[in-house]
C-alpha cells in the first residue's frame, strides 16, 4: 500500500479536502497527498492538544505541518502548536511503520507579519532532534513551491 493509501485509510475521519481558514495553501494535484485536520486528528489519537491547522502527507515522501492565521501571531501559542504537531506527526509514522520522509517543511501562512514576527521567524524550530526552519508566506502558497525550497535544509541538532 502506499504511503497516502496508509494514512488515508488509518486517519479518514481527519481528513479534508482543502487547508483554508481565511486564507489558503494550494496543494498541487500532480503529486499524491493526504490532507489531515489538526484539530480532527487530536480527537482521531484521543490527545487533548494545540494543534496547527492542517498536516499534509505526500506520496514522494515529502510532508508539511500548516498554520494559517488572519490575526496576529502569538509566538508562543505558535511554538506549542508546532510542537505538538510535531510529534504527533512523528508518533504517526513510527505506529504506522511508514518509511522515513526526506522532508518535513513548517509552513505559517499570515494575512501580514510584523517586524518582531521577521525577527522571531530567523530561528530553527525543532522536532524529534532536528532543526526546521519555518517557512513564512502571505496568503495562498502553493505546497510544491515551499516543499522544493526545504528539501535537504532540515539537519540533525
Amino acid at each position: 500500500m502506499t504511503v497516502v493509501g496508509c494514512i488515508r485509510d488509518k486517519y479518514r475521519q481527519a481528513e479534508i479536502c482543502k487547508c483554508r481558514e481565511n486564507t489558503e495553501i494550494v496543494v498541487d494535484t500532480g503529486t499524491d497527498s493526504v490532507i489531515l485536520k489538526g484539530e480532527l486528528l487530536v480527537s482521531c489519537l484521543g490527545r487533548p492538544r494545540k494543534m496547527c491547522d492542517c498536516v499534509i502527507f505526500r506520496e514522494d515522501k515529502k510532508a508539511a505541518i500548516v498554520e494559517l492565521k488572519s490575526k496576529r501571531i502569538r509566538w508562543s501559542d505558535l511554538k506549542e502548536k508546532f510542537t505538538n504537531t510535531g510529534e504527533v506527526f512523528c508518533f504517526m509514522v513510527k505506529s504506522l511503520e511508514l518509511p522515513s520522509f526526506e522532508s518535513l517543511s513548517l509552513v505559517l501562512i499570515a494575512k501580514s507579519y510584523t517586524a518582531t514576527d521577521y525577527r522571531m521567524l530567523r530561528g530553527k524550530h525543532i522536532i524529534a532532534g532536528v532543526k526546521h526552519k519555518i517557512h513564512a508566506k502571505n496568503d495562498k502558497t502553493c505546497l510544491s513551491a515551499i516543499v522544493a525550497a526545504s528539501s535537504g535544509k532540515s539537519r540533525k541538532r
